[in-house]
């Protein structure tokens, strides 16, 4: 059945060629014509702290190595890399996420992660979706709430594909693959709030580790000091 599915989606991919490529820059995408997927939950407030702190334009390199660290066992991988003019990031992921995407910052601070993005991605086929995702975050005290909004416009035998599978099992698989970056985000930021000082130091001194991980992990001094900072302040040493 699985090999049906493939055969399926790959004689469709091969209508793409006959489709002209999708028009328009990510940082001005249009939602309207546009799927729509949204989710919502809760993220600890110890995370939430460490999300003030490191979801900065200057820091999401090293979130991206974060992530690529705490993810290694569930074998996922992240590159965030800052590319010239404001706001503009190179991300790849180890296997969805394709070379050659880019997001565009539009606005992040405490309530508000905000970015638009032309993402290569490789579902069986490889295709250029545009996307918007908006995420709002608001405290209680103890947890936080967020709301994740997702708007992505795709090639149109892909989004036919994408509606069917929908129908069939109830999720979006190209939503499902965006918004895996926002929940991988989150669970690494909750991983790095239990850090410990001790901890910290032994995946520093597992240079073999990190130089074998999908995306080689080299963290800088100024990324090294953050973190400690991040330790002492959540143990309140």
């Amino acid at each position: 059945m699985k090999k049906t599915w493939k055969g399926f989606i790959l004689a469709l991919s091969l209508i793409l060629m006959f489709f002209s490529p999708l028009k328009g820059a990510a940082h001005a995408f249009n939602r309207e014509g546009g799927q729509f997927t949204s989710v919502s939950g809760v993220i600890p407030e110890a995370a939430y702290r460490n999300y003030k702190i490191l979801l900065k334009e200057k820091y999401l390199p090293l979130l991206g190595k974060l992530m690529t660290v705490f993810l290694a066992d569930r074998d996922k991988a992240y590159k965030i890399e800052s590319l010239p003019g404001e706001g503009v990031f190179a991300i790849e992921s180890r296997r969805t996420i394709q070379p050659g995407s880019r997001i565009y910052i539009k606005a992040i601070d405490e309530g508000r992660f905000h970015f638009t993005g032309e993402l290569l991605l490789r579902k069986i086929v490889k295709f250029t979706c545009f996307v918007e995702v908006e995420i709002s975050y608001k405290s209680n005290g103890t947890e936080v709430g967020y709301q994740a909004d997702l708007f992505y416009s795709a090639p149109v035998v892909i989004e036919g594909v994408s509606n069917f599978i929908t129908e069939i099992t109830g999720w979006d698989f190209v939503g499902k693959k965006i918004m895996e970056l926002i929940e991988n985000m989150h669970f690494v930021l909750d991983q790095a709030a239990c850090l410990d000082a001790e901890g910290w130091q032994e995946i520093l001194n597992d240079r073999e580790r990190l130089e074998n991980l999908f995306f080689p992990v080299s963290f800088t001094a100024e990324e090294q000091e953050l973190i400690q900072d991040l330790i002492q302040k959540e143990k309140g040493d």
